[in-house]
């Protein structure tokens, strides 16, 4: 670590945010507390986008947003890690929606 407290290597940083079972990982706490924050914005916008333009209604997207926040706010890198699977590029992750119709599989 550096003395003002950036982590270039991604997997061995101490600042981490856990959504669900994903780890992101980033290079200053700077980042990580702007990703907290920004993460609601983010979330309210695509809502919005995808209700207007689409009339489409999505209950839980949070790993969508989550991973769209991160990949514009760490800028030394990428490291998200899921269960025991690492990511190093956004191109490596791929979401699948699993479909509800009211509320039934």
């Amino acid at each position: 670590m550096t003395r003002g407290n950036i982590e270039y290597n991604l997997k061995k940083t101490p600042f981490i945010n856990k959504i669900k079972e994903m780890e992101f990982h980033f290079s200053s706490e700077n980042y990580l507390m702007k990703f907290s924050l920004k993460q609601e914005e983010h979330k309210n916008k695509l809502l919005n986008f995808f209700q207007e333009k689409y009339e489409i209604n999505i209950s839980d997207f949070d790993l969508l947003v989550a991973i769209l926040t991160y990949s514009k706010l760490e800028k030394r890198g990428f490291y998200i890690k899921y269960k025991d699977v690492i990511f190093t590029d956004i191109k490596q992750i791929t979401l699948s929606l699993g479909w509800f119709y009211n509320g039934q599989v």
